[in-house]
Formats: C-alpha cells, structure tokens, sequence
C-alpha cells in the first residue's frame, strides 16, 4: 500500500507555553510517528516532552521523548525505527516557553497507510 504523509505545524507566540496536538489516529489505516522538530527564534534553557495520548485510557500514555534545550534553538525527535500508533492515539509536543519575545515552531511527521477506502465519502 502506498504511503501518505501528514504534518502539523504550529507557530507560537512569543513567551507562550504551547501543546501541538496532531488529529486522533484514524482506525481505517495504519500510521506511525517519524519526526518531531521544535526551533525557537533564539537560545533558551528549557524542557520539553513527546507524548503519545492514547486513545484507550490514560494509563497508556507514553512520554516518547523529553527535549532538553541548555542554551540552544533547536531539537529534534527523530525515533530510529517509525513508532507505530493505534487508533484514537494523538500526538502532544510540549513547547514550553522561551522567554520575552522569543517564539518557538513545532512540527511532527506521521505516516499513514493509504486505506481502502480512502477517499470516499459515507
């Protein structure tokens, strides 16, 4: 089956905490995470988290990843093989704020198995 591709990205504003958080996973199709990357505008000591919000229940959540940022712009989640999600999971990348007019960037990467019936209205 043929890959599709989505990505969310969201531009924050300046000295703002945010959460991006990408559409529940469809239960048509297979998808998986690939790729998260937050930039800010200048250098900032902060942390941030990759979550997996599950679909079924908060007990299986999943901090993917904590981006720790020690004087620096940029951080990358890149998991070495795709992380495969069940249906109804979202993905939550936590920007914390930067400081006085410092603004951040986030995007994530999924991939998606096109399904059958994809495409088609109801």
């Amino acid at each position: 089956m043929p890959l599709l591709h989505n990505r969310y990205h969201m531009l924050v504003t300046a000295n703002a905490a945010f959460t991006l958080s990408t559409s529940p996973v469809r239960r048509d199709r297979r998808s998986w995470l690939t790729a998260v990357y937050v930039t800010y505008s200048a250098n900032v000591s902060v942390s941030g988290t990759v979550t997996i919000n599950s679909g079924l229940v908060a007990d299986f959540d999943v901090v993917l990843a904590t981006l720790v940022f020690t004087a620096e712009r940029y951080g990358v989640y890149l998991p070495e093989q795709p992380v495969p999600l069940a249906p109804g999971d979202v993905i939550d990348v936590l920007a914390p704020a930067g400081g006085a007019s410092v603004t951040a960037a986030v995007e994530v990467k999924l991939e998606h198995e096109h399904g059958e019936h994809e495409g088609r209205s109801a």
